[in-house]
Order: C-alpha cells, then structure tokens, then sequence
C-alpha cells in the first residue's frame, strides 16, 4: 500500500462493522445472556480493530483497541464480567478515536 489515504472508505467502513458488533456484544452483557460468548464476540471486534488500524498506521485506535481486547481477554480467562461500564467506556473511547482519525485524514487527503 504506497497511499493509505485510498483506503479510508474501506477502513471506515470495515470499523462501523467491528464497532456496531462490539454494541451488540455489549446490549448482551447487559441483558445477561451468553457472557461468555458475548465476551468472545467483543475481544473478537476489538482484535479486528486492533488489525485495521495498525494496518492504517491508526496508533491510536489500535491501542485502545489493544486495551479492550486484552480487558476481554482477562474477562473471558477469569470467567466473570469485571464491569460492563468500563467495556461501554471504552468502546465509546474507540469510536470517538476512530472518528477523530477519520476526519484528520479525510482533510488532509
């Protein structure tokens, strides 16, 4: 890839994917329904973030994404939620991030 500004449509587009599934993730911890397999779809969005964005040269959002993935992991490992308003924090943190490399590069392209 010489020109990473030709792919932000598709990053965009590949992290609105990754984010509404880290949401729904979250609406079923919420309502306590398959934790476990709810966690495992979670840290699963997190990596996929953490992949697309390295790939970019997104340090920020990766690193956030870094974080959550490894808070799920240790969720997942320790068989028990630690705090369900620390994942939404965090997601919210992600996709503020996200929106913010986004349009920085949107401009300068």
């Amino acid at each position: 890839m010489d020109d990473l500004s030709d792919y932000l449509d598709m990053y965009a587009e590949e992290a609105e994917q990754h984010l509404t599934a880290l949401q729904s993730s979250l609406n079923a911890l919420k309502s306590g329904k398959n934790e476990q397999e709810a966690l495992k779809a979670a840290r699963l969005a997190a990596h996929s973030l953490k992949g697309i964005s390295l790939t970019m040269h997104f340090n920020e959002p990766a690193r956030l994404a870094v974080n959550l993935e490894d808070y799920l992991y240790q969720s997942i490992e320790n068989r028990k939620l630690i705090s369900i308003p620390v994942i939404d924090a965090a997601i919210l943190s992600l996709q503020s991030a996200i929106s913010t490399v986004l349009e920085h590069n949107k401009r300068t392209s």
